[in-house]
């Protein structure tokens, strides 16, 4: 390799780490978010005060406390991510003088790990692509980089980065994590190694809500249709393509039966609580008595850009159903996973405590399409690549200019958006002047409860 060459891959690098930066490092200025709401459920899950203990792993989730004892109630929802937060997490946290924190120090350490968890997400994505980013022009990485900084410093990944309920976090870093053991099974050459890492990545999956798993099934099934209609088109070439493709009735069965085993054995571990899984499903998805049309409105701030990714993403896998499923089989699993998750949610009417938080985990699985398929496509955009990478580093400004408003105004920008932290927490410091003065029980939600550990409270979210 000459010093040009060098040169040049070593600027790509310099580059693509840099918006890798951007992106990790975006949500941190947010740590000190005044909690809200549920929030503070998660974050008793995720701190140790030095007061609380958990004696019933199925009731998890604080809801009220009488003379300065807790109540607990089941989340309704596959307990495993809860018993991560409060067994694996928990500890690291424990041995601190919990009660002579300010409210900054209370809020950096109950948003930390969830934080933490989608840094980590987006460093498997980099480790997914950066061997075939790095060998791209600098003009080849417009678009890659630039829907990745685009997407990494939207309101919807930033604000479900630092929020402590899960799903834009730990729930990213599940379909992160799934994704690159799909990806990597996909590439490695002996058979074993490639069933057991999709396996695996089925069963990864499984680990959160009711909702991924049975999105990732029919992901899977989607799959199989696709292939056989790639077959079916092309089937009366001379050396048709589609022989090269890994067998497919092989490689993903494994990650069915994953998602199969992973699922029972998280129904093993609580019963109770995956089952309610399903009806939370019914209650808040279909039942829920508040109108569609409100909901969505409310929710389009932050999902607009799926409006413009989804059919992008179904355009390049028409246009190039072959040479993707070649290539990047996982790649189509892992778009049709993100597809369904993010439809699977825009068809509720619940509208949760203000943020779409629920739409991180597809967001995710769309970004790591683009990401992976681009090592095929970034010859064909060659021409137009300027020009998009511009609208997409101009989104980019267009994204942190909102944030640097809402980070001046003080104002939340996940749980109870657009709410004024300072005005949330006088509220806080009220109710809790007016317990030590009264000793009455304080309507508040956990948040409060969680800032002032030995105040009685009735959850009021």
């Amino acid at each position: 390799m000459g010093k040009d060459n060098k040169s040049y891959l070593r600027h790509g690098i310099i580059v693509i780490i840099f918006s890798w930066l951007l992106v990790i490092l975006t949500p941190v200025p947010f740590l000190s978010n005044l909690l809200m709401g549920e929030e503070g459920m998660f974050a008793y899950l995720a701190v140790d005060n030095g007061k609380t203990e958990f004696n019933d792993t199925s009731k998890i989730l604080l809801i009220g406390r009488e003379k300065g004892i807790d109540k607990w109630d089941a989340p309704r929802h596959p307990i495993l991510p809860y018993m991560f937060l409060s067994h694996v997490i928990r500890p690291f946290t424990g041995g601190i003088n919990f009660s002579h924190l300010n409210f900054h120090d209370k809020t950096v350490m109950a948003r930390t790990p969830f934080y933490s968890f989608y840094a980590l997400a987006m460093l498997l994505v980099l480790l997914l692509n950066l061997n075939g980013l790095k060998k791209m022009s600098i003009k080849e990485l417009l678009i890659p980089l630039g829907l990745l900084a685009f997407i990494g410093t939207s309101g919807l990944m930033v604000g479900g980065a630092v929020q402590t309920l899960y799903d834009g976090n730990l729930g990213v870093l599940l379909i992160g994590t799934s994704a690159f053991l799909l990806i990597w099974g996909f590439r490695v050459q002996h058979k074993m190694l490639m069933y057991t890492l999709w396996f695996s990545g089925g069963w990864v999956a499984a680990m959160g809500k009711n909702e991924w798993a049975m999105a990732f099934g029919s992901a899977l099934f989607l799959l199989w249709a696709f292939k056989k209609i790639i077959g079916l088109i092309r089937n009366h070439d001379n050396g048709d393509e589609t022989s090269k493709i890994k067998p497919l009735g092989k490689i993903p069965v494994w990650g069915l039966l994953g998602v199969i085993s992973g699922s029972l054995f998280h129904y093993l571990m609580d019963p109770y609580n995956y089952v309610k899984g399903f009806e939370v499903i019914y209650q808040f998805g279909i039942k829920s008595p508040l109108n569609w049309m409100d909901t969505f409105v409310a929710r389009l701030p932050w999902i607009w850009p799926f409006f413009l990714m989804i059919p992008a993403a179904f355009i390049i896998l028409i246009r190039n159903g072959r040479k993707l499923l070649i290539n990047h089989l996982p790649g189509i699993l892992v778009m049709f996973w993100g597809v369904l998750i993010f439809f699977g949610f825009l068809i509720t009417r619940h509208g949760g405590d203000g943020f779409p938080r629920y739409f991180g985990p597809a967001m995710m699985a769309l970004l790591i399409y683009f990401l992976d398929v681009w090592g095929t496509l970034h010859k064909k955009w060659n021409k137009g690549a300027i020009a998009i990478g511009i609208l997409l580093f101009g989104l980019v400004l267009f994204n942190i200019y909102g944030l640097c408003c809402g980070y001046a105004k003080h104002i939340s920008i996940g749980s109870i958006p657009g709410c004024y932290q300072k005005e949330h927490r006088h509220m806080f410091i009220q109710q809790y002047m007016d317990f030590r003065r009264t000793g009455n029980v304080q309507k508040t939600d956990s948040a409060a409860a969680y800032y002032f550990p030995d105040m009685d409270f009735i959850n009021n979210t």
